[in-house]
């Protein structure tokens, strides 16, 4: 029971953040669930509930999903997942780490300078986004922070960064858990069981409700700088596993 708890309480923290900043669901869940049950299992509750909490943000906050935009991201995020899958599979994990690391760091300082990109990158730049976070989302399930440097940059307001996001991951999750799925090894076996799933479940509901709170008190420069910590966080924990990786 007490390990259920914590399940539920690791998700309320997770869809909170999600529900504030529109990133950082799994930047919070995988580092403590892992330790509660497993790498393997971490990722499956964390997809599923993932979904669950982007689907139910996007229903909230569907008129304002930058529609054209999210097709030109989420494409080539869910078209680079697959061969990113078969290349991380064959690479040595404190590699990927580090690399994932240097990425988030390039995507805070990004949102944290304020870089402007320029109008005339259009849909390439789009296109190169949505790539670099496909492979971020595949490696480490993390794609928020390469949209969010990108969403800010190029003039979008917190609000519609936060809509758009959400279907975003619902398309990028779900392409990386399919390759994941093809290209499994055998012998991988799932030991969840349902009242875990039904706990991680109900901690996110909580979560969005506590969230959903929170959020009518922020205002735009406050939630960009949540952004900008949970994006930070990320760049800092990485590439800490990586370093202790390579020791």
């Amino acid at each position: 029971m007490f390990s259920l708890v914590i399940i539920a309480t690791i998700f309320i923290l997770s869809a909170a953040v999600q529900r504030v900043s529109g990133i950082g669901f799994s930047l919070v869940a995988l580092p403590l669930l892992v330790l509660v049950v497993g790498p393997l299992d971490s990722v499956t509750l964390i997809v599923i509930n993932s979904g669950i909490t982007s689907a139910a943000m996007t229903i909230g906050a569907i008129r304002e999903v930058a529609w054209k935009r999210l097709i030109w991201l989420s494409v080539p995020s869910a078209i680079i997942s697959f061969p990113a899958i078969l290349l991380l599979n064959v690479m040595p994990v404190p590699v990927v780490s580090l690399l994932i690391a240097t990425l988030l760091t390039i995507c805070t300082i990004t949102l944290v300078t304020e870089v402007k990109v320029r109008r005339q990158i259009g849909r390439l730049g789009e296109i190169s986004v949505g790539l670099v976070s496909g492979f971020m989302n595949s490696a480490a399930g993390v794609a928020g922070p390469a949209i969010s440097a990108y969403a800010f940059s190029a003039g979008w307001s917190y609000r519609t960064f936060v809509a758009t996001a959400q279907p975003y991951f619902i398309i990028s999750d779900a392409a990386v858990l399919l390759a994941k799925f093809a290209f499994r090894e055998t012998g991988e076996t799932s030991l969840l069981m349902p009242n875990q799933i039904g706990f991680a479940v109900l901690g996110c509901v909580a979560g969005l409700i506590i969230g959903n709170k929170i959020s009518r008190w922020i205002s735009e420069t406050t939630g960009r700088w949540v952004v900008v910590v949970v994006a930070g966080l990320g760049a800092v924990t990485t590439a800490g596993r990586a370093i202790v990786s390579l020791v």
